[in-house]
């Protein structure tokens, strides 16, 4: 995600639910209009819903749904429901931390297959790393995926979509409990788990390090230096930059460079400004993009009634190309990285990180090599509702240069590497071996 400018106008609504914890009916039908109001207002994809989704039968087939009497992670579920369903991912509802959990247990999706990844030491024996989750609280796995998670899911990208819902299969209330069936080679077996993973998280030893740093960097044979950027969070990026200064002499020497961003979903740009000022050669530089707005005449939508020049403002698409400015350069060309560079990227490559992605395949002409990113590009502004709940919109839209947008299909590989189920039992990363081959030939 980009920088986010909140605007003063957001004051008032969350004064008006500040000071109550837990909204009544009436504040409940005020904030679900406020978010019908801001996607028709603002949302930056128009052209997207026009004729598949209608903003205003939308919004009144949900009023009925709220209930007199809800707290706030049944109003969340309500809202994220109906959010979903802008199929974009900038464009969502959020939850405080707290109110949401999940047991120790983490899986991933290898050939439409859910495969548990992680889990605390205690319950290893039991479910062991590598095993097929089947079924959650009895309902096989795929239906439990589509009818209880996904529909909560917003994503332009339907591989995003499949691995986000993975990535919260197991949500739930705090202290609530799920039903988990693991099938290994044993057969199949039922195990009871508490959501109650964010709570000992201090106390629980995982059976994988929970988290990396923001920054790796090894180097590896033949003089190729390795570095994984997991994070472009803003509160990260001194200790990148700091890694990477550090770095540099050992990557000046460098036969080449592979830079890994498969689990990198985003945070700031200025988070990943410095390296790309090391790798681009131009004095300046910026995102080969266009970006646009969601623009209002209401003069024009009454006309365009008539003139059909003027017809986008009456069906409420027409858009605004923004500026676009151009980075300044100063790093001396003695210091920077001219060797060849290959971009690892992922299913969970996403924002900030897919910005990174644009530049470094279509202004650096890096080799990209992996699995289409998550389609999550844009930037959004962010709405508060009351002390646990908000949401979000994408209001600035990212188009490329051929007029294609990155939200439709994420941002494709030069080659196309897919983890196999075998590969992950067996710890081979092939994609990282095939950069190693590419790069290997760039530099021969």
């Amino acid at each position: 995600m980009k920088k986010i400018f909140l605007l003063i106008s957001l004051i008032l609504p969350y004064a008006m639910f500040a000071q109550n914890e837990k909204m009544n009916k009436y504040e409940r039908i005020y904030a679900l209009s406020y978010i019908w109001k801001e996607i028709d207002y603002n949302f930056a994809f128009p052209e997207k819903i026009l004729g598949h989704l209608n903003v205003d039968s939308l919004y009144r087939a949900y009023l009925p749904k709220v209930e007199p009497e809800m707290d706030d992670y049944e109003f969340y579920k309500l809202l994220a429901s109906y959010i979903a369903q802008f199929n974009e991912s900038h464009t969502r509802a959020i939850i405080a931390t707290h109110m949401i959990d999940t047991p120790p247990l983490f899986a991933v999706d290898i050939e439409n297959k859910i495969i548990v990844d992680n889990v605390s030491k205690e319950l290893e024996k039991e479910i062991p790393i590598g095993s097929e989750i089947v079924k959650i609280n009895n309902i096989p796995i795929n239906d439990y995926i589509t009818d209880s998670v996904s529909v909560y899911i917003s994503a332009s990208t339907s591989h995003w979509k499949r691995n986000k819902s993975v990535l919260e299969l197991f949500n739930g209330r705090p202290n609530s409990h799920l039903i988990v069936t693991i099938k290994d080679k044993k057969g199949e077996k039922n195990i009871t788990l508490k959501r109650n993973y964010k709570q000992l998280q201090s106390k629980l030893q995982m059976v994988k390090q929970a988290e990396e740093p923001p920054i790796i960097i090894k180097f590896l044979k033949n003089n190729i230096a390795y570095i994984k950027l997991n994070s472009f969070m803003y509160s990260y990026k001194d200790s990148i930059e700091n890694t990477f200064i550090n770095a540099l002499p050992q990557l000046k020497r460098a036969k080449g460079l592979i830079i890994d961003i498969r689990k990198n979903r985003g945070g700031s740009d200025t988070s990943w400004y410095l390296i790309a000022k090391y790798l681009i050669k131009d004095k300046e530089f910026h995102l080969p993009i266009k970006t646009y707005s969601k623009k209002h005449v209401s003069t024009y939508a009454q006309w365009g009634k008539y003139y059909p020049q003027l017809s986008d403002y009456t069906k409420g698409i027409a858009m605004e190309e923004l500026m676009t400015y151009n980075r300044s350069n100063d790093i001396p060309d003695s210091l920077k990285l001219n060797q060849p560079v290959v971009v690892l990227s992922g299913d969970f490559t996403g924002s900030a990180a897919e910005d990174f992605l644009l530049l470094m395949k279509y202004v650096k002409k890096s080799l990209v090599i992996g699995t289409p990113s998550v389609g999550c590009i844009g930037e959004p502004s962010f709405f508060p509702l009351n002390k646990n709940l908000s949401f979000m919109i994408c209001t600035k839209k990212f188009v490329l240069e051929d007029g294609s947008q990155p939200i439709d299909q994420g941002i494709l590989p030069d080659i196309t590497i897919k983890t196999t189920y075998k590969d992950y039992l067996k710890k081979y990363d092939a994609t990282l071996d095939r950069a190693i081959k590419e790069l290997n030939k760039l530099t021969e």
